[in-house]
This record gives structure tokens, sequence and C-alpha cells, in this order.
């Protein structure tokens, strides 16, 4: 059976999908710090999620703004970046089990206004193509492995129906 990861990676909210499972996680992200006596009276703060990879820790999702000065720039070029590709293995961790992972192909979905700048498209779909290969990170304490032999990219709204039609056809 041929495993897909189908990725938005959003402004807004990160979302994931693996079959019929779907994630969807705030998109803010920081270096975390300690903060100290500033998380007085703070109780979200102690409940922001942790990602290792590529040799750096990230804090992600919702209360991050707590532990740092956020990273998630709205500049097209950012979705290529490490600390995206952390958000999104970040957010694909909350709907796996800890272990190894081989996924035959993964989807990204990108917007349509940055698909018409042919050359900023190009930046981004090559900075991209660092997803195709072997990850491994950390959540919460917890290992991860993740290999993606191919990649994809689509417009959004091609990107949402090829979900949509996994989806439908996972529950028929």
């Amino acid at each position: 059976m041929t495993s897909v990861l189908a990725l938005d990676p959003g402004y807004g909210n990160t979302k994931v999908c693996v079959g019929r499972h779907v994630a969807c996680l705030q998109s803010a992200i920081t270096r975390p710090q300690a903060v100290g006596m500033a998380a007085i009276g703070m109780k979200t703060s102690s409940q922001v999620d942790i990602i290792r990879l590529g040799g750096q820790e990230f804090a992600i999702g919702p209360g991050t703004w707590h532990w740092g000065s956020l990273l998630s720039g709205r500049d097209y070029s950012v979705l290529a970046s490490l600390e995206r590709r952390a958000l999104a293995f970040g957010t694909l961790a909350t709907l796996l089990k800890p272990g190894s992972y081989v996924m035959d192909h993964m989807v990204v979905g990108l917007p349509v206004p940055l698909l018409k700048d042919e050359l900023q498209a190009k930046a981004v779909v090559e900075g991209l193509k660092e997803y195709k290969d072997i990850h491994q990170f950390t959540f919460n304490g917890e290992e991860y492995e993740l290999l993606i032999q191919r990649l994809k990219v689509l417009a959004q709204p091609v990107g949402a129906s090829l979900v949509v039609i996994n989806l439908v056809g996972q529950f028929q």
C-alpha cells in the first residue's frame, strides 16, 4: 500500500494528512528560551511542544510566543526553511506514534499567488527538495525517523482536492 503525506504549510495553521488522519497545528515557532519568573501565571507556557531537528531545538504550536520571539515569517521563502520543516514534522508527530516511517510520496500544497511568480516559486520548490530525505527528530522527547521518497508540489486547491479524494477513498 502506498503511503502519502500531504502538507499545507499555511501561515495561520500547518496542516498534514496521512491516510485518513488529519492534524492541524498553529503556525507559531520559536527557539525556546528560559523564561524564569516571567512564566508566573502563564499556565499555557508549560504546555508548549518541543521538536529537535537538524541539531536545533524549536518550540512549536499554541503558547509558543511565551517562549521567545516568533521565527515564522510571512515571506514565501520561509516555507522551505528548517524551522518550517520542524513545524511540519511536529504536526505530523501529533498523528504518529514514535518510530520509523516511510512515505512513498509527499504532496505539498503551495499558495497560488506564489506559484504565479515563477522565479520565486522555483526557489521555494528547490528548497522544498530538502524534504526528500531521511529525517530524524524528537518530538517532546520521543524519537522519530521519517523517509520521504518522492515529493510533489501542487497548487493548494489541487492538493486539497487530492487529500479529500484520498480521505473519501479510505472510508469506502
